[in-house]
């Protein structure tokens, strides 16, 4: 048999990805060596969290997915620096009330999407299985996955920063050297959170506090330099609640309970192109990993798959989707986006991490004409939630 599409990689643009062509109808295998399974902490959280936008839910509305988490919606984002008085804040009565996005645990969101998996026949999820070897043939592609072989139209790569995929088809990537990794926790505090997602942008890196539908307990996102994160890592909990609390300036009363720490280094890559060889795409950070210190990693990764069925939908029913001349021009405009991004993502770091007084001066007194402009900040509200113009 010759599926039309196999999914590499069963993370959350993979299985996305899977799920929406199967709804499609488009016959799909997904290839994942283990299927995810829900993991809990301490306080009953999956230490990793992203935010989603509200661009990302309609698509896992779509997907039949989002009706199956328990989000964390938050109305505000308020962001603040270690040198200086400055502060931006996002409140959503800039967009007559809607969120600015909801917090999801991954575990959470990958335990939904394998459910919705199941139910669709034309998808079949191998699991056990690891990319070996890929040939590209004139119509069609073998993938070999060690004692078995797969044959599809269209190979997506969704098989994440170390993609098998994309070693395979030689795709040439630049990686972008970044001098943080980042600490994720998750802490409980004497006060609340307020619903509010925050962000301090410290020397060495920024930190965000994200809540959780629990008002006194928040996920820790804390991006700097790797010997910190190790140390930071390495120490007992209540050192490690002292060290939150001072950093946070006590915002949100005293860091009393903390879950294990994991750390990780950040990288930045880009590929050349998304559509690196015939019959093969590749998504999410297969092709692109940004710095997550604005919270954009999995949403960009989403409008990958958003914009790879936005074209399948325009083209449909289409007998042999590997051969869609639509995927040069999908691959120009991720492309463009992901440089966007990435150029930003470098530019407000490097923005937060001049110490000189006259810089610091000057970008607080920028960032306080910011946040009294709300055209500006509407614009940029948007952007960050999938629904801006770029």
């Amino acid at each position: 048999m010759i599926y039309d599409v196999a999914v590499v990689g069963g993370g959350l643009v993979g299985s996305l990805s899977a799920i929406l062509l199967g709804q499609l109808g488009y016959s799909v295998v997904l290839i994942e060596k283990d299927q995810p399974v829900r993991t809990f902490g301490e306080f009953g959280l999956d230490l990793r969290s992203i935010a989603v936008s509200p661009a990302s839910k309609i698509l896992l509305e779509s997907a039949g997915v989002w009706g199956s988490l328990n989000p964390t919606p938050y109305k505000e984002m308020c962001v603040w620096e270690e040198l200086g008085a400055s502060k931006l804040t996002f409140s959503s009565e800039i967009l007559e009330d809607q969120e600015l996005g909801f917090i999801c645990e991954n575990s959470e969101i990958l335990e939904a999407m394998w459910g919705q998996l199941g139910s669709i026949d034309n998808v079949e999820c191998l699991t056990g299985n690891v990319l070996e070897n890929l040939q590209v043939n004139p119509d069609h592609a073998t993938l070999s996955l060690g004692g078995r072989e797969v044959s599809a139209k269209l190979v997506l790569g969704a098989d994440g920063t170390h993609s098998k995929v994309r070693s395979a088809v030689l795709a040439e990537t630049k990686t972008l050297v970044t001098r943080h990794h980042v600490l994720a926790t998750v802490v409980q505090f004497s006060g609340s959170h307020a619903g509010v997602a925050w962000q301090k942008f410290l020397l060495d890196g920024p930190i965000a506090v994200l809540p959780s539908s629990n008002s006194h307990v928040a996920f820790i996102v804390w991006s700097q330099m790797e010997k910190q994160a190790e140390r930071l890592k390495k120490m007992d909990r209540d050192a490690f609640c002292q060290e939150v609390t001072a950093v946070l300036e006590a915002r949100f009363g005293v860091a009393n309970r903390c879950d294990h720490r994991v750390v990780f280094p950040v990288t930045q890559h880009l590929v050349k192109n998304f559509y690196p060889s015939p019959r093969v795409v590749l998504l999410g950070d297969a092709a692109r990993v940004i710095h997550p210190l604005a919270g954009l990693g999995a949403n960009i990764g989403f409008e990958d798959v958003a914009a790879m069925i936005d074209i399948l939908v325009v083209k449909r029913p289409v007998s042999d989707i590997g051969k869609l001349h639509d995927w040069k021009a999908f691959s120009k405009n991720r492309i463009r986006k992901s440089k966007l991004m990435i150029q930003a993502m470098s530019r407000l770091d490097d923005l937060y991490a001049n110490t000189s007084p006259l810089f610091t001066l000057i970008r607080n007194t920028s960032i306080n004409a910011l946040d009294r402009n709300k055209f500006i900040k509407k614009r940029l509200i948007l952007e960050a939630q999938g629904l801006g113009f770029l």
